[in-house]
């Protein structure tokens, strides 16, 4: 696993550890105000003071007695949350026994994101994509698409390309992310146009290009992979430069999974490492990174 991902892979896991354990107060009866501000939290992740450090490790506790989960939570809760601490193993696999799945959600990130930042070939990236489309896809109620044959129809091609090569399954993927966000032009070179910077507590999500059929949370982490395989594989920074900058979905995938932007922007490798092997720029952990730099690079060279 790539340790330049250790604090943002941190800050989902606590969110969700955190949602899990949101998910099982409401299904408790609670008194009016308790029901909205947890709601509120829900829709608005990153607010403070309604699920307190000392809640969550004692609900901790409660699932798993006998833990040092409350206290642990009350010294480096927050140190997770804002990801000034990377999660220690033992603490994974401690939580994994109070939350099933958190572990896999640490190592897998939303619809599979940290996955295809670390997967060894574009085959595998691109698998990671369809899989996790393709579960996006057929969530949909039947009803709401009843009509729509040009929908039924891509959702068709991609079930029957994860069998085929990766080339049919790259194109399938193209024509389903054309056809949820219309006329976005991430293909197109350049230009990024950004005015001025966004933080996340000033985000207003509804103003962000919204994909057709979905909320923008269930798929941004996707484009936000299949633009970083156009990136890595085919040489399209401005793709991924347009869909993290350009639309803001770092910023939104900080606002809604605590994945903070700022984690993304990383140092270039040195000069001495690209000359003893220049490959470094494409492969493993420094090319993840090195990509994410030039990415936000172009952004800022395109900024007005």
């Amino acid at each position: 696993m790539y340790k330049a991902l250790g604090k943002l892979k941190t800050q989902y896991w606590f969110w969700f550890v955190r949602e899990h354990l949101i998910e099982l107060e409401l299904k408790k009866r609670l008194d009016s105000k308790r029901l909205e501000k947890l709601n509120r939290l829900k829709e608005n992740p990153t607010l403070n003071n309604i699920y307190t450090m000392t809640d969550l490790g004692d609900e901790l506790r409660k699932l798993l007695p006998y833990s040092n989960l409350d206290s642990n939570f009350a010294d480096s809760g927050s140190k997770y949350k804002n990801g000034s601490r990377v999660l220690p193993k033992d603490q994974m696999e401690l939580v994994e026994l109070a939350v099933p799945g958190s572990q896999l959600a640490y190592q897998n990130g939303p619809k599979g994101l940290f996955s295809v930042l670390e997967a060894k070939s574009l085959s595998f990236a691109i698998s990671i994509v369809a899989k996790e489309l393709f579960e996006v896809l057929k969530s949909l109620n039947e009803e709401s698409i009843s009509d729509d044959l040009s929908f039924k129809f891509l959702l068709l091609r991609l079930k029957q390309s994860m069998f085929d090569d990766t080339v049919e399954l790259i194109a399938v993927i193209d024509e389903i992310i054309e056809y949820l966000f219309p006329m976005n032009k991430w293909n197109e070179p350049f230009s990024v146009i950004i005015n001025g910077i966004v933080n996340v507590g000033d985000l207003e999500p509804e103003n962000l290009l919204q994909p057709k059929l979905f909320e923008l949370k269930a798929i941004a982490p996707l484009v936000i992979g299949y633009a970083f395989c156009k990136a890595k594989y085919f040489g399209e920074i401005h793709y991924l430069s347009k869909v993290c900058y350009k639309e803001r979905y770092l910023v939104f995938i900080n606002k809604v999974f605590l994945i903070k932007e700022k984690f993304w922007v990383f140092k270039p490798p040195s000069s001495k490492k690209v000359i003893n092997d220049p490959s470094v720029l494409k492969e493993g952990e420094t090319g993840m990174k090195y990509l994410f730099y030039r990415a936000h690079s172009i952004a800022k060279e395109h900024t007005f």
